[in-house]
This record gives structure tokens, sequence and C-alpha cells, in this order.
């Protein structure tokens, strides 16, 4: 008999703690800053953490998924429950993906939550530097972007490139925002005597763009 009160006991405790399955409406709408333009076809992916299926696992598992249309707006249902947290995958073809992570307190906190973003296109910057006049065995050159914006494995960055020598050459490709002024600058050595420069090149999106340093 009191192993029995037990476990009805237990079997209550969870089921007082357990959360209410309920439906959610989530809506929102993605732009394109790069083009001052609403983003459609778009797909987002929305993943919850937590108890799945009855089992609590700490990956994320897709429960819902949308896409955006030409006013690039986008609209989801889904009946929501037990999540430790919520996440938000965003890609498009040739367009950086995002991801957002929102709690669950925020989610489900109403039964419509909106939730807006920008995507911003790709273009790789192919970069070649080479000393095409030597001097001598200083000679040297610093070189860097200084308005990089994005963050991946892949991208570029705001980091100095150091290169000595009379026979230096270095080429160099990263991923970057399309449609935008991406600045330069470097610094050459020769013969005791140093220079800075400094240029811009337009970045066309969806393409490679090429640029030469010849020092």
């Amino acid at each position: 008999m009191k192993t029995v009160s037990i476990f009805t006991l237990i079997v209550l405790m969870l089921f007082s703690c357990a959360k209410k399955e309920r439906t959610i409406t989530i809506e929102g709408q993605i732009d394109d800053p790069s083009f001052s333009q609403k983003a459609s076809g778009v797909k987002i992916l929305l993943k919850s953490a937590g108890v799945q299926s009855g089992v609590y696992s700490p990956t994320y598992s897709t429960i819902g998924e949308a896409t955006t249309g030409t006013d690039g707006k986008f609209k989801m249902e889904l009946t929501v429950a037990k999540s430790s947290g919520y996440r938000f995958n965003l890609s498009k073809t040739d367009y950086f993906s995002v991801q957002k992570d929102v709690s669950a307190d925020v989610l489900e906190a109403e039964d419509n939550y909106t939730i807006n973003f920008s995507i911003y296109p790709k273009s790789i910057i192919h970069l070649e530097v080479k000393n095409t006049t030597p001097q001598g065995n200083d000679d040297a050159v610093n070189y860097h972007f200084t308005n990089i914006d994005e963050d991946c494995t892949t991208c570029c960055n705001n980091d100095m490139t150091y290169g000595v020598g009379p026979l230096y050459q270095n080429t160099t490709e990263c991923e970057l925002r399309g449609n935008k002024m991406l600045k330069i600058e470097w610094v050459v050595k020769k013969n005791g005597n140093q220079k800075l420069y400094q240029d811009s090149l337009w970045i066309e999106p969806f393409i490679t763009n090429y640029y030469s340093i010849n020092f």
C-alpha cells in the first residue's frame, strides 16, 4: 500500500510540473538592408530543445518551418510544450545564414509571437599581395581590411597580415557582405622608409571581387 502511494505521488508531481500544450502563432518579416528591400524565399526553421516525445534532450530538434513570400513575411502555427529554449535558423542561397536563440519564457509568453530578421548577401574578395619592386631583404608590408562586420569560419576579418622579404607574395580569399564598400589599408617599408596607403573597393554581391596590392 505504501509503494502504491509513493508511485501515485510521483505521477501527480510529474503531471503538475508538465507544461500544458498549446498552439502559438509565430510570424515576422525578413529584410535585406543591402538592397533596401524585403527578402523573399528565405527558409526559416524553428527548433526546440528540451523534452521531445517524453525524453529530455539538450539538442535542438526542428518543430516548424516556413518560407518568406515576396513581402518578406512568414508565419507558422505550432503546438509547444516543455521546451527549455528555441532557436531560429534562416537560410537562403548566396546569403549569410542567421541563427538566433530565444528563451522559452519569451516565446511562450503570449499566443502570438512576432520576430523580425535581417539577412545579407554573400560575396568573395580575392586579394593578391606581391613585392613587385624588391629593394632588399628588409622589405616589408603590413595590410588588413578595416570595416569587416561578418563573423564566420570562412569570413574575412580585420586582422593584420605581415609580409617580409624581396620575394614576398600572398593570395587569400574570404567571404564578406556584398553591395558595400570595402576599406583596405597597408603599410610598406623599404630602404628604411615607411609609407601608409589606403583604398576602397566596391564589393559586388554574389560574385568574386579581385584586388591587388603591388608594392
